[in-house]
């Protein structure tokens, strides 16, 4: 079943997480230059839709440019999310290409996550985005500035995650625990600094979607739907649990 306007898995997701306001969660997993899979659980923090391509949403949530993720981005864009439902008991896999977009202005000045055959090809929604001018260095700030104080604050620290603390967990007492959300509200230098550095290292991942299995285990018989997208079209077909 074709469907061009909103897919009905986006929908039913939308509506879902409108009905369960604590499934914020779900978790992203990539692979490194070794093809090793990596998981772990991102905040989603907001859906874009391209204003004339309603069948091409997207996920936005934030992370720190310097992690392990953004180089396996780097490396495979390919990615994909598991977003559980608890209080309806969904699940939603959801495969697509991912794109990192920092606050902070790239050496090549470009504004936007892509450009060019191969983004449009593979990442039509955000190939419109990027069409229609779309201020993506302005959601990226409009999303810093929706986080709480101390997830910026979290941005600030100048070890990369995942990376060794020599000096142990003391390292970190240096470390700022809330932050504003802009350089004109610091109250001091030490503070614009922070917030500076925080700015520096976090980045807006905009997901785009190219397939969804979902499984709804809250009605019996269980269903599950495969869907999946063919240019700007949506299809759908009903598979075994």
């Amino acid at each position: 079943m074709p469907a061009t306007g909103a897919p009905r898995w986006y929908t039913s997701l939308t509506q879902l997480i409108a009905d369960n306001s604590s499934s914020s969660l779900y978790q992203l997993a990539t692979t490194d230059a070794a093809h090793k899979p990596h998981v772990r659980t991102l905040v989603h923090r907001a859906f874009l839709t391209p204003q004339d391509h309603p069948s091409l949403p997207l996920l936005l949530t934030t992370t720190d440019r310097r992690s392990a993720k953004a180089g396996h981005l780097l490396h495979n864009p390919s990615v994909e999310l598991n977003w559980w439902i608890g209080g309806s008991a969904d699940q939603f896999r959801i495969g697509g290409t991912a794109h990192l977009i920092p606050l902070s202005p790239s050496p090549s000045g470009t504004a936007g996550p892509g450009s060019g055959v191969e983004t449009a090809a593979r990442c039509p929604g955000i190939a419109a985005l990027d069409a229609a001018g779309f201020d993506w260095r302005g959601k990226a700030d409009e999303l810093f500035a929706m986080l709480s104080a101390g997830i910026r604050a979290s941005f600030a620290g100048d070890v990369a995650p995942g990376t060794r603390l020599a000096g142990g967990y003391a390292q970190m007492d240096a470390w700022p625990l809330q932050l504003p959300a802009s350089v004109a509200e610091a109250k001091d230098e030490g503070e614009e600094s922070a917030v500076r550095a925080a700015r520096e290292h976090c980045a807006l991942l905009v997901i785009e979607p190219t397939e969804v299995d979902w499984v709804q285990l809250g009605v019996e018989p269980n269903r599950r739907t495969r869907f999946w997208r063919e240019g700007e079209v949506w299809k759908e077909e009903a598979v075994a649990p």
